[in-house]
């Protein structure tokens, strides 16, 4: 099957120029079919080059910017607190993980189940990689926390501190309730 571009006479749009709307850009008007050939509009590979060197050239730029304008240290009292959430978290996931062992203990097949885990080197291995990854993604997760905490405090809290600490007091009351930090 052979398509072929063809453009439309414009002779005869001229002199159906009364009729045709005005929005319309007679240079422009051409029947176009899709058939596969490439267009004449279609990208050289010098114009990617530059293309993907002009974007190179922005993500440079961007990352200098972003290295230039360094935060402050957030406040101490905020990285306390910060640390005290987080300790008590910890502690409320740990006695929750003691309580579901707990329960687990008097299922006789929880024993089965702990054996194929134990022996599966699947397991095994996945818990190496997921060790490996934390280890690596450690700093990174530090430096972005760090960065959550002094904008936060720099700029955050001076406007919602009250209501933010407010709304953790409420959580806390209900984490209380539902999963106690205590024994």
């Amino acid at each position: 099957m052979d398509l072929k571009l063809e453009k439309l006479d414009v002779d005869s749009v001229e002199h159906n120029a009364g009729q045709m709307p005005p929005y319309i850009i007679q240079s422009r008007c051409e029947l176009r079919v899709t058939d596969n050939s490439l267009s004449e509009r279609t990208v050289t590979r010098a114009a990617a080059d530059m293309n993907a060197k002009f974007v190179f050239a922005v993500l440079i730029a961007m990352q200098v910017s972003m290295a230039l304008c360094e935060l402050p240290a957030p406040d101490p009292d905020v990285v306390q607190k910060y640390d005290d959430m987080k300790a008590t978290f910890k502690r409320r996931l740990e006695n929750l993980f003691g309580k579901l062992k707990l329960a687990a203990a008097d299922n006789p097949n929880t024993q089965a189940a702990q054996d194929a885990i134990a022996n599966n080197e699947k397991v095994g291995t996945a818990k190496e990689i997921i060790n490996a990854i934390a280890e690596e993604v450690a700093p990174v997760v530090d430096k972005a926390r760090t960065g959550m905490l002094s904008v936060y405090s720099q700029y955050l809290r001076p406007h919602i501190g009250e209501q933010l600490q407010q709304g953790i007091t409420k959580i806390k009351s209900v984490l209380d309730q539902v999963m106690p930090a205590d024994k």
